[in-house]
């Protein structure tokens, strides 16, 4: 099991774009050790799961299928976010966590509750797979969706680079004028409806939420055959939850590949069709122009 999670943070000087992707997948990453504690929360979460959610193959299925929904069950206009392709939702769901944990309305207590800690860990882990191995976090995944928001940031920017913090950013992002329907328009919209939540307990419950039904899809999308070609690198974290989630009896992307297309039958119609085809074949032998020759010498 591993015992780091990979940190990404929003770099803090406004460079080119090229030196600014190479920066982004190099530069800002780091371990933290927090991968246990994370571990834990994906194993509670599938065990409530079977508890509350799983009680016929339809939700079974749902629940593999989730991606924060089950989260924000609660906020229906939270759950727009999640009408997007995955790897858009992903990086929304990360400008907007860290722009409420920068909200000068957070209070220093909250950002130090663990709940806090562990959504921004996934929050920044999922950000570099999507950096650094976009075809681990969703096949089809485009790595270039972070560089053109930071593109639309430096735009609109009118900060010095000198002294630059993420706080700075995030609170100077909240007051940037974007057009309407780019990436940091609906995350600056996300997090101030993640902000209209009182209770800062239940606000990063819910981010918390989001983020761990996020990496559990995403763990269950990815190919088999990453999974072994990353051991060879050292190992992801990625893997980890993967196994985890397989060995609690959840699907995994052949899973997914080998399900009935059909609903499974009840023992009765099972039945009945077993007596429809023998009744089809004594039709047809009916009409065959020649008998049966006998079995008999």
């Amino acid at each position: 099991m591993l015992q780091a999670f990979v940190f990404f943070i929003w770099p803090r000087a406004f460079i080119s774009r090229v030196a600014r992707e190479f920066v982004n997948q190099h530069w800002y990453i780091r371990q933290v050790p927090i991968a246990y504690q994370i571990t834990e929360t994906v194993q509670r979460h599938v065990q409530i799961g079977w508890e509350r959610y799983m009680y016929d193959a339809a939700s079974y299925r749902r629940f593999n299928d989730l991606r924060g929904q089950w989260a924000l069950r609660r906020h229906r206009r939270l759950g727009r976010s999640l009408n997007k392709p995955f790897d858009v939702s992903v990086l929304i769901w990360h400008i907007a966590t860290d722009l409420c944990f920068y909200h000068p309305n957070t209070s220093p207590q909250c950002r130090q509750g663990e709940a806090t800690r562990r959504g921004r860990e996934i929050s920044n882990y999922m950000l570099y797979l999507l950096l650094s191995h976009p075809e681990m976090l969703m096949l089809g995944t485009r790595s270039d969706l972070f560089t053109l928001a930071s593109g639309e940031i430096v735009k609109h920017s009118k900060a010095s680079t000198v002294d630059m913090t993420d706080e700075i950013l995030a609170r100077e992002i909240l007051t940037m004028p974007t057009s309407s329907g780019g990436v940091i328009y609906n995350a600056n919209s996300l997090a101030q409806v993640l902000m209209e939540l009182v209770d800062e307990v239940e606000r990063w419950d819910v981010i918390q939420g989001v983020w761990v039904e996020m990496l559990c899809y995403s763990a269950s999308q990815c190919r088999g055959y990453l999974h072994a070609k990353s051991l060879g690198e050292g190992g992801e974290y990625l893997s980890t939850v993967w196994l985890l989630w397989s060995f609690m009896g959840m699907e995994a992307l052949a899973d997914r590949h080998h399900r009935s297309s059909q609903p499974p039958q009840e023992v009765g119609e099972e039945e009945e069709e077993e007596e429809e085809e023998e009744e089809g074949d004594e039709l047809i032998s009916m009409d065959l122009p020649f008998p049966r020759q006998s079995q008999s010498m």
